[in-house]
């Protein structure tokens, strides 16, 4: 992991911006979290999130409300560095789920060395709404 004191170091952000965008993320929020959230995106909004925890761990989920399952996570105690979104207009939940797939298979390839391990999974998905 590439934390220094606990804090996420800039290759970390960059190398999660960077594949955010390849994946086709319109929204990367790295200021003012948790705080903006209600300003950054809109109720009701679908798709599939890509987390940068604090902890130095990328975790990725879908939801048919991006807004409150960040809510939620953040209720859970996560602490987020940065969030990226991938917003879709399919509120349907296995074309969300099999998008997450997608982007899941493209972490597994381009951030082995960021990915949350569990049960042999990486990075480990979201029980998404």
């Amino acid at each position: 992991m590439e934390e220094s004191k606990g804090k996420i170091t800039e290759n970390k952000l960059t190398v999660f911006r960077s594949f955010a965008l390849e994946v086709g993320c319109t929204l990367i929020i790295q200021e003012n979290l948790p705080h903006c959230l209600d300003v950054k995106l809109k109720k009701g909004l679908p798709g599939v999130y890509i987390q940068l925890r604090k902890r130095g761990e990328i975790y990725i989920g879908e939801a048919c409300d991006i807004l409150d399952r960040q809510k939620e996570h953040l209720h859970n105690g996560v602490k987020l560095a940065a969030l990226a979104i991938l917003p879709t207009d399919m509120m349907d939940m296995q074309g969300r789920k099999n998008l997450e797939t997608s982007v899941i298979a493209s972490a597994q390839k381009r951030l082995r060395g960021l990915c949350r391990r569990d049960g042999g999974r990486a990075p480990r998905h979201g029980g998404g709404d």
